[in-house]
């Protein structure tokens, strides 16, 4: 055993978007793997459901003995002051720590521990001020302990436990039902003194110490950035708390996977991306059902300290606001996470846009600049009349026309067909799984299993062409490609008509792409099997 101490950190979690002062207090669990407040999942109704979506504000309770001169209730004032910005932007949790981060300089004493794991009141005064605001407002208080830089402050590991068991008594004996607990920061750490913070054998113990002090409580223990938790130390934990710092947005989802085999929640609680970065981050952390931290170290950690609410990174900001005030998937479940968005009629507004450069790479998810080059080569390609549009994540992010008004003007759709024709079959396979149509039918089927038109078949191939592989121009139906009209009578379209070019496929199934109008007619000819209906009724109805 050896000497360390507690990482605190504080992660303020609101209900959703229920901003409400609560008369009776604010009371976080756990169901499965969300996290509820007052019973119900946070950020309900969003793809964050059941989420935290936190900012790391671990120096917001923060003092230096070798600074006397520094106001650390003014600090905390200031930062307080910022809540209800945070939180209109998405924020639902904050993370502090009793023993607070690097403050952009070696040397500082910042702790709430005496050496021998007593806790200092005066500063427990600025903890516990954040708390009961955050408790008034319905946000959620997760509360850490050891912070690698201080550990040199608790005496042994006699002071390391008594650490724990005085911080968990302390909450529990306030009545914070707001207060989640964990112990220590990214504690594999080599700035631990104390063995028993540093092994996966001592961390583990002080989990359970911890719970056996105050049973209500929930705990947890970070590791390093990595995103990796050690099995001990994740079967000990409540809930996960990988950090993003050193690991590529790219892997992140594989390390969500990884930890989801506990099956516990899981957020992440500290990632020192920034802007444009940090947006993919926190979505690349969404869609794998994991909540997301962000920490900027320059600004408000490093000293001095400024909490600026979402002007601290606008982009980053306008992104959360976006994905966790936004609308819910259809389901909720790991594989289906992206907000679904249908527009309201053009007379009632139609599709959501945005301008700005900030909100085109924040909400759409763009690049600005590309965007600016891309209308710029529209409207210098040629002088034909046109009319585009790019749409992100539910979003407009350019409109751009020359010579068409979509406000007055009507052309036909052509191959925005082949989309819409794609979309239908979804919908009938989906309809079929659930029993509502004549027959069933899925993406990987045989397609002329549903075309009894066609028998018998002018090309065996076709026997083995998917209904994914029609909408995809991969199924070698491509007679276009040879100069040949891509419609005509039925005997025509299905190769019965003695012209060669519709007769045979043009290369096996699955093995090259030709871009086909006939294709998709096929498809509409599967759609029709699948539902009983003419594809335009059923169409039209879904």
């Amino acid at each position: 055993m050896s000497k360390s101490w507690f990482a605190v950190v504080i992660l303020l979690v609101l209900l959703g978007q229920d901003r409400c002062v609560r008369a009776d207090g604010t009371e976080a669990s756990i169901a499965g793997t969300r996290f509820l407040i007052n019973g119900q999942p946070t950020n309900a109704g969003t793809p964050c459901e059941g989420l935290l979506m936190n900012v790391r504000m671990v120096n917001a309770t923060f003092e230096d003995a070798g600074r006397p001169e520094f106001d650390s209730a003014e600090n905390t004032a200031e930062f307080i002051a910022k809540f209800d910005d945070y939180a209109a932007h998405g924020v639902n949790a904050f993370t502090l720590n009793l023993q607070g981060g690097m403050p952009g300089y070696e040397g500082a004493i910042n702790s709430a521990f005496e050496p021998d794991g007593a806790l200092r009141p005066d500063y427990l005064k600025r903890v516990e001020r954040v708390i009961r605001e955050c408790d008034r407002r319905g946000i959620v208080v997760i509360l850490g302990l050891y912070y690698q830089r201080q550990s040199k402050i608790l005496r042994d590991e006699a002071a390391v436990k008594a650490g724990v068991v005085n911080a968990a008594r302390w909450v529990d004996e306030r009545g914070f039902r707001n207060v989640l607990i964990e112990i220590a920061n990214e504690f594999p750490h080599n700035g631990f003194r104390h063995e028993i913070i540093r092994s996966a054998k001592g961390q583990a113990a002080l989990i359970r110490l911890a719970k056996s002090t105050a049973p209500k409580l929930l705990v947890t223990a970070s590791g390093y950035g990595d995103g990796k938790v050690h099995p001990e130390v994740a079967e000990a934990c409540d809930f996960l708390t990988p950090h993003w710092n050193g690991t590529r947005v790219t892997d992140s989802p594989a390390r969500v996977a990884e930890l989801k085999r506990y099956g516990k929640p899981i957020v992440c609680n500290e990632d020192d991306k920034t802007g444009k970065e940090a947006v993919a981050a926190m979505q690349a952390s969404v869609e794998s059902r994991c909540g997301y931290g962000l920490m900027l170290k320059d600004h408000n950690q490093a000293f001095p300290f400024h909490f600026d609410g979402a002007a601290d990174d606008s982009v980053y900001y306008a992104a959360l606001q976006s994905l966790a005030k936004g609308r819910k998937s259809s389901s909720d479940t790991a594989s289906s996470t992206r907000s679904i968005y249908f527009p309201p009629p053009e007379s009632k507004g139609g599709w959501r846009m945005v301008e700005t450069e900030a909100e085109i790479e924040a909400i759409g998810g763009m690049d600005a600049e590309k965007i600016a080059e891309l209308q710029q080569w529209l409207l210098q390609s040629d002088n034909r009349p046109f009319a585009a549009v790019v749409i992100r994540h539910g979003t407009i992010v350019l409109q751009v026309e020359r010579g068409n008004s979509a406000a007055t003007d009507a052309r036909r759709v052509a191959s925005v067909s082949k989309a819409i024709c794609a979309t239908v079959l979804a919908i009938a396979s989906e309809r079929s799984q659930q029993g509502l149509t004549p027959r069933k039918m899925s993406f990987d089927d045989h397609a002329f299993e549903f075309i009894p038109w066609a028998q018998p078949l002018s090309d065996p191939r076709k026997a083995d062409i998917t209904v994914k592989q029609l909408l995809n121009h991969t199924s070698g139906i491509c007679p276009e490609a040879t100069g040949a009209p891509n419609d005509g009578s039925w005997d025509y379209i299905l190769g019965h008509s003695g012209d060669e070019r519709t007769a045979k496929l043009a290369f096996d199934p699955g093995t090259g792409c030709g871009y086909s109008t006939q294709a998709l007619v096929h498809a509409a000819l599967v759609c029709e099997t699948v539902t009983g209906k003419p594809y335009d009724q059923f169409a039209i109805e879904a």
